[in-house]
């Protein structure tokens, strides 16, 4: 195993971890909303019946309506702001995640062209090796030829 691919295994490990922590961020986070979410709905319950008690008791004196909605109002606008930073925390990651992808695609790019390269020069050494081959080949073939023409011409001037 050659670093390169040492490397490619560590960083696919890394990247495997990263994106199951990445999961599990997301699902404790939807978790927490839904948590967050029963509570609040729980409250809201408790706080209406506290709401209808006082109302009963002190009704002529404080607008519980008026403060109920204001409660609930501000608890989604908590809500809301929470999502939004989830929303922004999934994006970042996110982005990471696809400039990692895109780097790690520039690298394989590079290591396929490299070994294009390489399979090409050696194709390329080949071809010069069976050229110099054949080459040769035609130079002992045509010595032959000569020395064999030689061979009848001088048996010819020798009759």
């Amino acid at each position: 195993m050659n670093t390169k691919e040492k490397f490619q295994e560590a960083f696919d490990k890394m990247m495997k971890d990263f994106n199951e922590k990445v999961e599990e961020v997301k699902s404790n986070v939807e978790t927490l909303t839904k948590d967050v979410r029963s509570r609040v709905e729980d409250q809201r319950g408790q706080f209406e019946q506290y709401a209808e008690k006082l109302q009963d008791k002190y009704g002529h004196r404080v607008d519980t309506n008026k403060i109920r909605d204001n409660f609930l109002a501000e608890t989604e606008n908590i809500l809301d702001e929470v999502k939004v930073k989830v929303d922004k925390l999934f994006d970042y990651v996110q982005h990471q995640l696809e400039e990692r992808k895109a780097e790690t695609a520039i690298h394989e790019a590079v290591d396929k062209f490299g070994d294009t390269a390489r399979k090409v020069v050696v194709s390329a050494e080949e071809a010069t090796d069976n050229f110099m081959q054949g080459v040769r080949e035609a130079a002992r073939k045509a010595r032959s030829s000569k020395d064999e023409a030689a061979e009848e011409v001088k048996e010819e001037a020798e009759v």
